[in-house]
């Protein structure tokens, strides 16, 4: 059996014990465990919990597919600050596990993040993040319907990925610029300018309310900075200083410096055996 397939099922048995004490029944045993074609567990039944069991009225948990030290980090800083529910399928970059025909079901663009919540598959970041705020309404991380501040918080989880990304690849890879006017993105500086005037209004990416946008973003400038991706500027620094700040994104990284420690022990040991 593949070692990937083998983290969902240990994935999947705590919280089958889980659902069991909150439903009074016994626990399953790994045998009884939905079965997918040709014998394997189903990956649609994955449900685990973060905590040790939450509140019976609590969101149900969630799976979330994570590699440390990657762009998904910022949905582990998600999953912290809205305090869910959930456990995690840990990939591996340096072995490839995210082109593994298993993952690859999850997410064929063999990305991280992704998560799964109840029969609901999300990939992209942004759609996560959207997602989790709107799952967990009380942490107040996304202006509802009819808020005057939704347009804009809608606008700027999706100019991450519409403009952000490809402008900070074309310059990472000094590729020639598009003219304007074909370009979905228009140009680099632009980006670095619209973005630079709207935290201008900080301290947080809405003004004074704290978001779901601000997890993204403050992940997002802060792998730009460290990279050289973004220009050096103190809006930029001292926005990314005031997103990490927060407890627990300090927590999401703790946690993802561990794991990755953990892969790089495991790994060294593989290849000593």
């Amino acid at each position: 059996m593949h070692p990937w397939l083998l983290k969902l099922l240990d994935a999947y048995r705590p919280a089958a014990q889980r659902l069991a004490l909150i439903e009074s029944l016994p626990p399953p045993s790994p045998a009884a465990l939905p079965q997918g074609p040709r014998g394997r567990r189903s990956i649609r039944f994955l449900l685990a919990s973060h905590q040790e069991v939450p509140p019976m009225n609590a969101p149900s948990p969630v799976v979330f597919f994570h590699a440390p030290r990657s762009r998904s980090s910022v949905t582990r800083a998600m999953l912290e600050e809205i305090g869910a529910s959930y456990d995690m399928v840990a990939l591996n970059l340096k072995t490839d596990e995210q082109r593994t025909p298993e993952y690859l079901v999850i997410n064929p663009m063999g990305k991280v993040p992704a998560i799964r919540h109840e029969d609901v598959l999300i990939t992209e970041q942004p759609a996560i993040l959207t997602y989790l705020a709107e799952l967990y309404p009380e942490k107040d991380l996304a202006p509802a319907m009819g808020d005057p501040l939704r347009g804009a918080y809608l606008r700027w989880m999706v100019f991450y990925g519409s403009c952000f990304e490809p402008a900070i690849m074309d310059f990472s890879q000094q590729r020639e610029p598009v003219p304007p006017m074909q370009c979905g993105y228009g140009d680099y500086d632009s980006v670095m300018r619209v973005l630079a005037a709207q935290l201008q209004q900080g301290p947080w990416l809405l003004g004074g309310r704290f978001s779901a946008a601000d997890v993204l973003w403050g992940g997002a400038l802060d792998f730009g900075l460290m990279f050289k991706l973004v220009p050096d500027w103190p809006v930029f620094r001292d926005y990314v200083e005031r997103v990490q700040a927060r407890p627990a994104i300090r927590r999401a990284f703790a946690l993802d410096e561990a794991l990755a420690a953990e892969q790089i022990r495991d790994l060294d040991e593989a290849l000593a055996a």
